[in-house]
């Protein structure tokens, strides 16, 4: 697409307190979660994301919520697992992306007991320790 054809940007933190008017378990899901990440710098991505801000029907019953959290700042295992813990009584599957300075990890796989984790950069994915740290 050309730029010029581009009519406005949108990023996912626009889209927290965007309400559908369709009952689909991802809305559903993400009017239960927001509360619970009232705390934290978010946004809705995936398809929940792009029908919230074209407003072109993506979902259906079985779409999952794709979410990120920016996270500048480590966020420990135990508080990893603590919103895990909270985002599986949703209505659907949650995937959420924790968008560290370095890459991006999956909350899922940050709260498990891996010692390493798979960190999907700009330069390709590698397995670390600890995401928020640059990769060698």
């Amino acid at each position: 697409m050309p730029v010029a054809a581009v009519q406005r940007r949108v990023v996912p933190e626009d889209l927290r307190q965007v309400i559908s008017p369709r009952d689909l378990p991802a809305l559903r899901a993400l009017h239960q979660l927001r509360p619970v990440l009232a705390q934290y710098h978010w946004g809705v991505s995936g398809s929940a994301g792009f029908e919230l801000a074209s407003g072109v029907e993506a979902l259906h019953a079985m779409s999952d919520l794709d979410l990120i959290l920016r996270t500048p700042e480590p966020l420990d295992r135990n508080a990893a697992r603590a919103l895990l813990a909270k985002f599986d009584t949703a209505p659907c599957a949650v995937d959420l992306q924790l968008q560290t300075p370095f890459g991006a990890v999956a909350l899922r796989e940050w709260a498990g007991g891996s010692r390493r984790v798979l960190l999907k950069t700009s330069s390709g994915a590698h397995l670390v320790p600890d995401p928020w740290q640059a990769v060698a």
